[in-house]
């Protein structure tokens, strides 16, 4: 955000952000400064070249460009001349006039915290006592007026999304009374960076900024930090993440001092959240994701979506289409979109971002995907790394009738996307789109869709076989745990770069890239199967109702995943039950277990599983899936204590069995009731002696 520039930069730096900081009698910041001067010859060439290429092609935005290009031009007679003694600084604060509504008595969220410099403060409307539900509004004064060209909102960040702006309308005044109509419509996306909104540059002296929807459906309205957006606004951070530039084998050093590190962070993700029109491509863009090769064709295709059930997850629809770097995109709705339902645009699929301290370098710029909140208008949207272009459906409202319905989109200035849908894409059209040139591509089937890079794909057969498998792995999770008929496809994207781990969970699941070739061998799938991708979408069908947490002995989320690993290596690959990982195998297994049982059992994730090898190899598979799946039939309340959970996992696994398994539980670490000890006795019990005996004669 530009809040930060001014926060974090040297003093000397800050103007170049041509923002004019929120305050309420902070230090303001200047609009115009020796330091920016500098840069000027470096945004003369940008400006020039802008408006001969049309890159910034909005008349609006042309007519703003131009007069800031001459208005460098002239204080700069070349680049050579020496630099002024002494510029001109220009200084414009803001100060909250009013809002609508605001909390004050729950916490001290009143709307000058909306201008106070502070991120980690934030306006909120009423929330104790009442709900005043939108439109809500906020009126800004500049001191002096001053020619803006935009607004820029900071969403609260605190980890909450409640009263997160979506849809929003900007006004401009002179005397604070007389607003007229809205110089800006628009919707922003979610997500907690911040949001910029360009208009055609006004001399004003207040802003109103009227909030219409928040991002969740909810009655509120947040903001962390407003500003308003000067000429040259966008210089300080733009240089600086432009200057960020990691390469395959040459990865960008991380700065080590703590400040300035936070600094090139912000002015990253300001990067990130800049307007379309002012989006360019990044210098290793080419080198990652990679852009689509000089003279390949731009396309305009209509794509449809479908509105998911009300309150349900729609994940990301996919449109078989690609923004290259740099280059605006046009998405507009072919007919008026259904009330009380948001769509937002998706450009790039590798959402994790690097800055967390683990990074001590980048291998790849650290941020990749753009989203765009879609308006009933035309809407641009660009990335300076391009991506492939995806639609999020949210149907929020518990009691919206859209569930179902179609909504078809026209995509503009695209390119195409090697793309593969299972039962849909006719061999004879894999064969061409398979040298679509977008640099990624994706094969899909109901139950999964893989991102690769293009490159993997051109030269690939017909794909239907292989998904066809991913599709039975997607169906084979879905059914130990007996989880309904799915309507959202799991989605994996390989990364250049990941955090410690060999993958992750959650949507998408990302994986490293050295696993690309893997998962797309149908050879090998077949003969090995793949563990690992297997672990990664058990991890999204996991429940706290039979993964223990406490104590640390029970630390099972890397335990109970591998449930689904052993079932897809045993009904799909062929192994026999209980196996599939060489961890698990031989006399590995009664080490682990012995380590279980002895005097110091330790967390590690198979030392904990090793139990439930021994089970399921001799209770058989379907024991532990009926186990699974009655929680779907019979879940247990959310306050049921973590012991009680223990105890009631033990006592249906029992009863699958056919076996009291209430001595080898407890040696294995879990909670056992005396109550369900009694109700087990009958049952034979299990003789882990005699059963290793037998094991290891074999």
């Amino acid at each position: 955000m530009l809040a930060e520039t001014a926060r974090f930069a040297p003093r000397g730096a800050i103007a170049k952000s041509g923002l004019a900081r929120a305050s309420t009698g902070a230090l303001p910041v200047p609009a115009c400064s020796e330091a920016s001067m500098d840069a000027k010859p470096v945004l003369i060439q940008f400006l020039a070249a802008a408006v001969r290429t049309d890159l910034l092609c909005a008349p609006p935005m042309k007519k703003l460009l131009l007069t800031v290009l001459c208005v460098a031009a002239m204080s700069v007679p070349s680049v050579q001349a020496a630099r002024p003694a002494k510029a001109r600084q220009e200084k414009v604060t803001l100060k909250v006039i009013k809002v609508d509504s605001e909390e004050t008595a729950g916490e001290d969220n009143k709307g000058l915290n909306a201008t106070d410099g502070n991120p980690d403060t934030l306006w909120h409307t009423q929330w104790q006592g009442g709900k005043p539900a939108h439109p809500h509004e906020i009126i800004l004064q500049l001191d002096p007026p001053h020619d803006i060209g935009g607004l820029s909102y900071l969403p609260r960040q605190d980890g909450s999304r409640n009263g997160q702006i979506r849809d929003y309308e900007i006004y401009v005044s002179g005397d604070g009374r007389e607003f007229g109509k809205p110089v800006k419509q628009g919707a922003f996306s979610h997500g907690v960076g911040t949001k910029f909104t360009l208009f055609d540059a006004k001399k004003c002296a207040f802003v109103k900024l009227v909030a219409l929807s928040a991002v969740d459906g909810g009655p509120f309205t947040s903001a962390a930090e407003f500003g308003v957006i000067l000429p040259d606004a966008f210089r300080s951070f733009t240089g600086a993440a432009e200057a960020v530039v990691p390469l395959a084998g040459k990865p960008f050093k991380v700065p080590s001092d703590p400040a300035a590190k936070k600094r090139l962070v912000q002015q990253i993700k300001d990067y990130m959240g800049l307007p379309p029109e002012m989006v360019r491509a990044h210098r290793s863009a080419a080198d990652y994701p990679g852009i689509a090769p000089a003279g390949s064709p731009r396309v305009t295709q209509d794509v449809t979506v479908t509105v998911p059930p009300a309150g349900k997850f729609g994940g990301w629809q996919s449109t078989g289409l690609y923004a290259n770097a740099g280059e605006i995109v046009t998405v507009t709705p072919l007919k008026p979109l259904p009330p009380g339902v948001t769509f937002d645009i998706h450009v790039g699929c590798h959402s994790d971002e690097k800055f967390s301290d683990y990074f001590t370098e980048w291998h790849r710029f650290p941020s990749l995907m753009r989203s765009f909140a879609l308006t009933p208008q035309p809407t641009p949207v660009a990335n300076a790394f391009g991506g492939l272009i995806f639609i999020e459906v949210n149907n929020k409202q518990e009691d919206s009738k859209a569930g179902g319905a179609t909504v078809a989109l026209r995509i503009a200035n695209a390119v195409e996307a090697p793309r593969f849908v299972l039962g849909k894409t006719k061999p004879r059209e894999w064969h061409r789109i398979r040298s679509a040139p977008a640099p990624m591509s994706e094969l899909a089937c109901p139950g999964l869709t893989l991102h690769f890079p293009s490159s993997m794909l051109r030269d690939m057969g017909n794909p239907t076989g292989l998904m066809e498998w991913w599709n039975n792995v997607v169906d084979l999770e879905d059914q130990l745990v007996a989880w309904p008929t799915r309507t959202v496809p799991e989605r994996i994207v390989f990364e250049r770069q990941m955090g410690g781990a060999w993958g992750h969970s959650g949507y998408p699941i990302m994986m490293d890239a050295a696993g690309a070739e893997g998962a797309a061998d149908y050879p090998s799938l077949r003969k090995d199967g793949n563990w690992g991708i297997f672990h990664e979408i058990g991890h999204n069908h996991q429940s706290d109702q039979w993964t223990f947490s406490e104590p640390k002995l029970l630390d099972q989320g890397e335990v109970t995943v591998n449930f689904f690993s052993m079932w897809c290596m045993e009904k799909l690959v062929g192994k026999p039950p209980g196996t599939g990982h060489s961890a698990i195998e031989g006399d590995d297994l009664f080490k682990l277990l012995a380590d279980r049982f002895g005097k110091t059992p330790s967390d590690d994730a198979f030392e904990q599983l090793a139990p439930f090898v021994v089970l399921v190899r001799k209770y058989g598979s379907e024991a532990l899936h009926q186990t699974l799946a009655s929680y779907q039939a019979s879940p247990l309340g959310e306050d049921v204590p973590q012991p009680d959970r223990q105890t009631e996992f033990v006592r249906r696994y029992s009863k699958n069995a056919n076996a009291d398994l209430s001595d080898f539980f407890r040696k294995s670490g879990f909670a056992v009731s005396k109550k369900v000890q009694d109700e087990l006795k009958p049952l034979p019990k299990f003789d882990y002696p005699a059963w290793r005996k037998e094991a290891k004669g074999k």
